[in-house]
Formats: structure tokens, sequence, C-alpha cells
């Protein structure tokens, strides 16, 4: 069975091989300097592209960083943004890059939304997309999403219509900025009372949203206390809604994914009898863009595997686990899928120190990312194996970065990248999981005298079998890139 993989593939030259896996290293610590944030965007012709910026919200501009495809560094670009303007997304076309963007204009209380094109070295265009009729700035309610293919992408706005209701302005245009499809949908509900939750666009041009409600007259604690809807549109401008989910269970963490071998949309995410964020199971939903009902599988855990989460005692006890979050779906041309979830949880940790003389107190967040789960579902939503990875990542605000873990696919297997535990911090480890299950893992760094890390939400898999990541290694920061060779 193969998985749904980036179909890319590239002349490597410069080589260090162990054992499977290519490591290649940009020439230059381009990237030394921490008080930055690094993000890979993807590969192209042209190279591979990395977006680097040195506050969240970029308001002193950005650059692009463009490296050969062994990353030799080639060259670098500055882009200033306005005062009230915000970068949405960037991605990668065959040509260059794509950028999407809003700006506030506070006169009028409008927003606009631009598309622009960059190749290396000058811009091609930049095309205003949608004014949106918002009276405020809420960058969190928009989604942008693009094909894999990538010639569409999507954009989700929430807004406010004449009757202060919430309603989703919807998007579709080429990476040129012509839109091809528009429409809106409203939801009948109070502005802000749904939340957009994820988005996906289908090469064909089919999109799905899914939001959620909180039900004001209902404890957080309460089942069915949140609201799950999916809002489709099929590739003839059709719009569907949908509600999902149990009134007697919780549904803890959800993402969605377009298989394009079966053209289907696929929700899933962990679900509970008792806790919020409580993980008795799975829950499998299965839908095209023409269904306006649609039916999940509930697939709890067995207590064998429960009892490997959380140990054997609380298991007898009757306890389930919990914080287990879908990291990512990974659909399979079989129709079945992979899941990969991953424990968080952030915990206060309580110091004492003195101050003339005078004791006090103070707490600190400690972020906790821990054991991963691998979870194998065939096209009913029906377990076929599952593993549990341990993992102990915790550290303080200033170094969680460096936690979690990357994830790339190739046609027959999927591989995992992390930093080994706290107590091992100079190990980086690879998982090459196959078809059928079989684990190979690996350690394809180590260092008895230099810190030694990747960053792998800063990473992104660029091709067919790779993944390229910001790394630390020799007291330098600089690029990393791995191939799987089988």
């Amino acid at each position: 069975m193969k998985f749904r993989g980036l179909l890319i593939i590239w002349v490597i030259f410069r080589i260090s091989i162990l054992s499977g896996q290519k490591l290649y290293f940009s020439n230059i610590p381009r990237l030394n300097n921490r008080s930055y944030y690094n993000k890979v965007i993807g590969e192209n012709a042209g190279g591979i592209y990395v977006l680097r910026f040195k506050e969240q919200d970029m308001h002193s501009g950005f650059s692009i960083e463009r490296y050969s495809h062994n990353l030799d560094f080639i060259e670098s670009e500055n882009f200033e943004l306005g005062k009230r303007e915000k970068l949405l997304k960037v991605f990668t076309i065959d040509s260059g890059l794509v950028f999407v963007k809003s700006t506030f204009e506070k006169e009028f209380g409008k927003v606009t939304y631009l598309v622009s094109g960059f190749k290396p070295g000058n811009q091609i265009l930049v095309r205003e997309i949608y004014k949106g009729n918002r009276m405020e700035r809420d960058e969190d309610h928009i989604l942008v999403d693009y094909s894999n293919n990538r010639k569409i992408f999507s954009v989700w706005i929430s807004e406010r219509d004449e009757n202060n209701n919430q309603q989703f302005q919807y998007l579709q245009n080429s990476i040129y900025g012509e839109t091809l499809k528009r429409n809106v949908f409203n939801t009948g509900m109070p502005y802000r009372e749904a939340e957009p939750d994820e988005s996906v666009t289908m090469d064909n041009g089919s999109a799905a949203l899914i939001f959620t409600r909180i039900q004001e007259d209902k404890r957080p604690t309460d089942p069915g206390a949140e609201e799950h809807f999916v809002l489709t549109l099929n590739s003839g401008n059709k719009m569907l809604v949908s509600g999902f989910g149990d009134s007697k269970f919780f549904i803890a963490s959800l993402d969605i994914v377009a298989n394009e071998f079966s053209q289907k949309f696929l929700i899933s995410g962990f679900y509970d009898y008792k806790k919020p964020q409580g993980g008795h199971g799975l829950v499998t939903y299965y839908f095209t863009p023409e269904d306006s009902l649609i039916q999940g599988k509930f697939e709890s855990f067995d207590r064998k595997f429960v009892s490997q989460l959380i140990g054997a005692k609380q298991e007898q006890d009757g306890q389930d686990p919990e914080k287990y979050f879908v990291r990512k779906l990974i659909p399979r041309d079989d129709g079945g899928y992979l899941l990969i979830g991953e424990y968080f949880d952030v915990t206060q940790q309580m110091e004492t120190f003195y101050l003339n003389g005078v004791p006090q107190t103070s707490s600190k967040s400690v972020y906790n990312y821990n054991d991963i789960v691998l979870v194998s579902l065939d096209s009913a939503g029906s377990i076929e194996w599952r593993h549990n990875i341990n993992k102990r990542q915790n550290s303080y605000a200033s170094l969680s970065y460096m936690h979690s873990l990357g994830v790339y696919v190739c046609e027959h297997n999927v591989n995992l990248m992390y930093n080994d535990n706290s107590a091992q911090s100079n190990r980086v480890m690879h998982i090459r999981l196959s078809r059928d299950g079989m684990m190979e893992q690996k350690i394809i760094l180590n260092s008895d005298n230099e810190y030694t890390a990747i960053i792998p939400m800063e990473g992104k898999q660029t091709g067919y079998n790779r993944f390229v990541t910001p790394i630390f290694q020799s007291r330098q920061t600089m690029l990393m890139q791995v191939v799987d060779d089988k």
C-alpha cells in the first residue's frame, strides 16, 4: 500500500550515509542567531526556501533564504511589512513562491487580502483578492491552505454579517491570485461563537472546513459541550454543512485531510466518555464533498495498549489516556490511514527565593512533549495495529521549540525524527515505520562533546523522501536534510 506523499525527486550531491538515511548539512551556519525564528517553506526547481523573522507578528519584516538542493547557500531577500500588514501564508510553486497577506485599513474598518508571487530576485505580481467587511482585525479567524499539487489555494475568512451573526467567506484562487470560486456560509450563530479549526483543499477544487461551537449552557466538563461541524464545498461550488460528534462523548483533538486516492475527506481524533482531554479511543469520519450527513466510527483502544500508555495500575482502575493530540493524519491508497499522536501538557513548577531575607515564591511553565502513539486504521475506521514510543521532552518555554517531532512520508514507509529524552539531549532519533507496522529505530546523530539537537517544528518535508530542519551542532545553527533511500 502506498502512502500519500509529494512526488518530487532531485539529484543529491553531498552525501553522509547512515544506514538507509543520507544526511546533508548547509555549508555555512546562516541560522546562527536564535533570536530569529526559522521556518522551512519548501523546495522547487529553484532550490530550498527558508522563512526567517525576528518577531511572531513580523512587524520588522522577514527574509527568504534560498539554498541549493544539497543545502549550499545561494541568496537572501528581505521583505518589509507595513504597519498594519500581516503575512498569512507562504508556500512554494513550480516557479517560485506565493505570499498571502492581509492589510488592515483602519480609517475604513476594512481588511484587504492580497496575494503576490515571488521569483528569486523579483516580485512578479500583487493582486487584491478580497476586501473584508469586519470592523476589527482578527487574523486568528482566517485559515489559508493549498492543494497538494500547488495549483490552487483556499482562504476561509470568519466575519460579522449585518445582523451580528458569524459567516464564513470562502475564496478559492489560482496561484496567480485569480479568483476561481467564491461563496459564503452564514452559521446563524452570534459572531465569534464558532471557532474555525482546520481546512483542506483537494486537487479537484473541493474544499472543507471544520469548526467548533461552544455551548454556553453546558459546563466544559459536560459531554457534548462542544458542537463540531464540517462545511464542505464541492467542485461545483455547492456548500453543505453537517454536524458530527456525539453528545455522549468528548472529542479532544481533531484533524482533517484529503485522500486524493479515494477522493474523500477524512476527519479523525481522540474521543473519551469522561474527560474533555481523554483518549478512550479514536473516531473516524470518511465522507465525500456531496455527503450532507456523515457517520463516525468510534473505535476504543484495547486495554493492553492503554496499560502501555498509562501504566498497569491506572488501567486496572479504569482510567484512560489523557492529553494526547493529533499531530498528523497520513491517508493511504487503500482508503486506510495512519494517525500520529503525541502527549502534550503544560505544568507549573514552583520556585522559592529570598528577597531581603523574606521568602518569595514564583512559578514557571514547564512544557512536556512526551510519548508518541502510532495507530493504523483501515478504510472502515477499525484499528489494524498500534505502537507507543516512549519519549520524555521537558523544558521551560525558552527551549520548548526543540521538542515534538518531524514527519516525512515515502511510498512504502513513514519516517519520524525527534530529539531523544532530556537526559540524552545529544542524540537525534529516527524511526522508519512500514505499512504493516514494522518499526526500525536508529540514532542518526550522536555527540559526546557538543550539544546536538534538531528543531522539528521549524522543519518540513520538502520532497518525496526528504525532510529539512534547522539543527544545533558544534555550537552553530545550520540546516540538515535527511533523505530516506529505501
